[in-house]
């Protein structure tokens, strides 16, 4: 009789642990497009939240992950590319995600969407798609400005040749 109520009492605690499990992976904080509200989640880093924004006519979405050591995760996934990509760079960047190790030392003394840097703690392919876009920009910057480098340099040299 003791062993039925010692295995009922083990198959209890199992279910109690497994719904606690479950809860702590699959639980997170939906902050919608409040950046205030994923600001205070990823201070603390330890509940996974998950926000969408709009920065400059792009919108983003970040998600911060269950966090252990003295790094905090976070995805950012950039939606929709707007306002400051041509269209033909859009490509590069758009649907894009990366992910980032903050310190949660840094966070807790910045909000994240203040964090001027933030590519500098970010690997993956919208990273290097912003790079892209960067160099792709500089390139034309420099493919429209060359006849004034042509001529300036030309008045430059008439002196020494």
């Amino acid at each position: 009789m003791k062993k039925r109520g010692l295995k009922k009492s083990t198959i209890i605690l199992l279910i109690i642990f497994l719904l606690i499990f479950l809860m702590i992976v699959f639980y997170k904080t939906n902050c919608k497009n409040d950046i205030g509200c994923f600001n205070k989640q990823v201070s603390k880093c330890s509940i996974p939240a998950k926000v969408v924004v709009e920065r400059e006519g792009n919108i983003f979405e970040y998600k911060s992950k269950w966090s252990f050591g003295k790094d905090c995760n976070i995805n950012v996934k950039m939606i929709k590319a707007g306002g400051g990509f041509r269209k033909e760079l859009t490509k590069e960047v758009e649907g894009k995600s990366m992910k980032c190790k903050i310190s949660k030392e840094k966070l807790r003394s910045d909000n994240f969407d203040e964090v001027s840097d933030l590519v500098e703690y970010c690997s993956g392919s919208l990273k290097e798609g912003i790079y892209k876009v960067i160099i792709k920009n500089i390139y034309t910057i420099v493919l429209k400005n060359m006849n004034e480098f042509v001529d300036d340099i030309e008045k430059a040299s008439k002196g020494v040749i």
